[in-house]
């Protein structure tokens, strides 16, 4: 479709190992904007894959400006968000040690919380194993209620799926 050539090309420029700064910013800030107004039928020829590898390296780069990781870490969010069956493939190249490290980073706190609770509707105990819950519910004082509720939700889907 019209459609893949342009995802192709935002998800290769936020790849790029040789990008960053300004230049990366703009890739990551357009990624995030494409994938907002996503809806699951992009799924077909959205590159899954590549995206998932390029934003969790991203997410969990030590090099990575906060604002990196922060735009990293929101366009999984939206990914999973428009096509669920993204949250495997992002939990698959390793998210989730990189989401509870992240975590306690507390400026990132209502991100990656809202990460967490779409990933947690499709790989629950991948989310339990990885530490969520006391990642997810260590600084819930420190949230606004909106998300408390979040990181409630995530961590309700993760047990939801407990034996």
């Amino acid at each position: 479709g019209p459609g893949s050539g342009k995802f192709r090309r935002m998800v290769a420029a936020v790849a790029s190992e040789g990008a960053g700064g300004g230049a990366l910013l703009a890739s990551l800030t357009e990624l995030c904007e494409a994938l907002s107004f996503c809806t699951e039928d992009a799924g077909g020829y959205f590159p899954v894959e590549s995206a998932a590898r390029a934003l969790v390296r991203l997410a969990g780069a030590e090099v990575a400006s906060p604002d990196e990781m922060l735009l990293a870490v929101r366009a999984i969010t939206y990914l999973c968000d428009a096509m669920p069956r993204a949250a495997d493939a992002v939990v698959r190249h390793g998210l989730l040690p990189v989401l509870c490290s992240r975590l306690l980073a507390i400026e990132y706190l209502d991100v990656a919380e809202q990460a967490f609770e779409k990933i947690s509707l499709r790989q629950p105990a991948q989310c339990l194993q990885a530490g969520m819950i006391t990642a997810v519910l260590a600084y819930i004082d420190f949230f606004s209620a909106s998300i408390q509720r979040v990181a409630v939700s995530a961590v309700a889907n993760a047990c939801k799926k407990v034996p």
